[in-house]
């Protein structure tokens, strides 16, 4: 169980919140508003999903074959690399640092419809509704209820009803 965990805003961008859970090295993440009520939980493929818009997470890389040489392939840079998006978003706060801007010209320019996928927040993902028990449960009774739910995660709440952890399938 991790307990306290990270967990993002519903306005957080799937962006930021893929920033996050790289960070930390997270496959779920609680969705919570600011009084600690808990709305949902996405994971990881969510929010690929959800940067990559409809054709997925194919989407964000789709781009570089169209920008190499096949002379010169192994001179990609970041931009090439993300398709963009983090000279885009240079001016974003991503989890209290600030992507620094890069001053060579990219390659890539985003579209319109690019840059609107990328500040998409986590709400409109509709994050699935969490699995939740007291974190007065014992480990094997979260375990036993996340297999008859078929679940990857569950959120452990307190007395209040705030987010006292998570149980994840790798924690078990």
């Amino acid at each position: 169980m991790t307990p306290n965990p990270e967990s993002v805003l519903p306005d957080v961008t799937v962006l930021e919140a893929l920033q996050t859970m790289h960070e930390y090295k997270f496959l779920s993440l609680p969705v919570c508003e600011s009084d600690g009520t808990v709305v949902g939980l996405v994971d990881v493929m969510d929010l690929i999903l959800g940067v990559g818009g409809a054709a997925g997470w194919r989407s964000i890389f789709s781009s570089i074959d169209e920008n190499c040489n096949d002379d010169d392939n192994e001179s990609l840079n970041d931009s090439q690399l993300t398709g963009g998006y983090l000279n885009d978003l240079n001016s974003s706060n991503f989890g209290g640092s600030t992507v620094p801007s890069l001053k060579s010209k990219r390659p890539l320019k985003a579209k319109k419809e690019e840059r609107k996928i990328v500040e998409r927040p986590v709400s409109k993902l509709r994050p699935k509704k969490p699995l939740i028990k007291s974190s007065e449960e014992t480990i094997l009774e979260v375990a036993k209820f996340l297999s008859q739910k078929r679940g990857d995660a569950a959120l452990l709440t307190d007395a209040s009803g705030g987010l006292a952890g998570i149980i994840t399938d790798n924690d078990i």
